[in-house]
Order: structure tokens, then C-alpha cells, then sequence
């Protein structure tokens, strides 16, 4: 879209954790408009980065997740127990006097908070570290993975965990560079919009090793049927596996 930039993302060692280098240049005139540190996968900008990690750990470490964790672990056994000692102690008449109204009025916000106490703990556990890696087990159980394109051009399909950036987690083994053909990045979209793949925002992953293929992924958050994905053989330029909105599970 007009006035909208193109944004390539670099792996930088001296980064965080899910944190990358991202450039901003203009399409049209090629002209840088930006670089700064993103984060996770999606890339987010710096201020709703400050605002993820003020919610998973206070800025503080691991100690701030910790912190952060036991809280919501502790948040709904708060506000169910709010309710519980509203119901045993109620009173069995009505009384207006200045200790019942207040009264009253703190039941009214308690059971007004109640519902979005429990959610912000619920959501809150799963994408916490400890916590969530035991709701991953439960998810992959379930078969309640994201499915993810086959990258492997002779390999099995995988899954992915799409909150494992927000735990820390590491991959275990360090790919070789390759040297990536630029004149690809357009043939390969080509590819994926034929394909299917219609959001006007897409993430064009280059394959890291000779052996995978390229992914083109729609991340139009705007839309949330817009999450489809396929992987495209860089050297036949075919389409060798697709994710589709439709077909994921529950």
C-alpha cells in the first residue's frame, strides 16, 4: 500500500532473545527509513516491545517472570475466593447504611473485575515460561499446534509453538549461511500469490540451508483468517506445502 515500507529483519548475536535487526526501506525509492530492534516473530515495534515486557516480566529478568508468573498463577484463586467470602458472609437483609453501601459497591466491581481477572490469568499462564511449557505439552497432546509449512524439501511436516518466543526458548543448532539471490524474493511471491496467498502484508523467509525451502506467510493481524502459508522450492520454484486458515484444528 502507498506510503507503507518494506521491512527486512536480521539475526543479530548481540541481541535478545526473539529480538532482530529490522530495516525500513521505501519500495519505490529504495530510500532507508528506518532501523531498530524488533521483537518475536512478528516483529513488533519498540513500544508495544516495552509493553510485552513489562507484562512477562516487569523489566526485570528472570526474576520479573517469576514474579509475573506467580501472580497469575495466584490471580484467580484471588477472585474466586473474593466471591466466596461474599457469598458466606452476605447479609440476609437488605441494610442502607454508609458500611452496606460501600460494601455493596465493592461486590458490584469485584464480580465486574471477576471475568477479566480469570482471563488475564488463563492467557496470561500460557505464555509464561513455566507454566506454559506444561500447556504446550497438554496443546501437542490435544493435537492444538498451529500447523506450520514443511520447510524439509525431503523431510517430515512439523509443528510450531507460536508462544515460544515469550518463554525464551532457544533452537539447539546453528545453521551455515548461504548466499540468497535476490531476483528470488520476487519469483517467489509470484509463486505464493498464485498460490493463494492474498494479504497484502506477507513475511518472505529465505531458506537458510540448501536443502529448505522458502516460506511466504500471510501476517495481516488485521484479519485473522489471513494466516495462511506455503513453502516454495527456491530451486524449481514449486510449491511444495501450504497451511490454510480452514484446516487448522480447534
Amino acid at each position: 500500500e502507498e506510503g507503507e515500507t518494506t521491512r527486512v529483519m536480521f539475526a543479530d548475536p548481540a541481541l535478545g532473545p526473539s529480538e532482530h535487526r529490522a530495516i525500513f526501506i521505501d519500495p519505490t525509492s529504495l530510500e532507508i527509513r528506518g532501523d531498530m530492534t524488533v521483537y518475536g516473530t512478528s516483529g513488533i515495534l519498540p513500544l508495544r516491545q516495552t509493553i510485552d515486557y513489562l507484562h512477562t516480566s516487569l523489566m526485570l529478568g528472570n526474576i520479573g517472570r517469576l514474579y509475573s508468573e506467580l501472580a497469575a498463577s495466584w490471580m484467580w484463586v484471588a477472585a474466586l475466593g473474593g466471591i466466596a467470602l461474599w457469598f458466606y458472609t452476605r447479609p440476609k437483609r437488605r441494610i442502607n447504611n454508609r458500611f452496606q453501601n460501600r460494601r455493596r459497591l465493592h461486590v458490584i466491581l469485584g464480580w465486574t473485575l471477576l471475568a477479566g481477572m480469570l482471563l488475564f490469568s488463563v492467557t496470561g499462564l500460557t505464555w509464561s515460561q513455566w507454566a506454559g511449557g506444561n500447556v504446550d505439552k497438554l496443546r501437542a497432546e490435544m493435537n492444538w499446534l498451529t500447523p506450520q509449512v514443511n520447510t524439509t524439501l525431503s523431510g517430515a511436516p512439523e509443528m510450531r509453538d507460536e508462544h515460544a518466543e515469550h518463554r525464551g526458548h532457544h533452537g539447539g543448532m546453528t545453521m551455515p549461511e548461504m548466499p540468497v539471490k535476490l531476483s528470488l524474493f520476487d519469483n517467489v511471491l509470484q509463486v505464493a500469490r498464485q498460490s493463494g496467498i492474498d494479504a497484502n502484508n506477507v513475511e518472505i523467509r529465505p531458506a537458510s540451508r540448501v536443502d529448505q525451502a522458502w516460506t511466504v506467510t500471510e501476517i495481516d493481524r488485521r484479519w485473522p483468517t489471513q494466516v495462511d502459508a506455503v513453502a516454495v522450492d527456491p530451486h524449481s520454484l514449486k510449491v511444495l506445502d501450504s497451511t490454510r486458515f480452514g484446516d487448522f484444528p480447534l
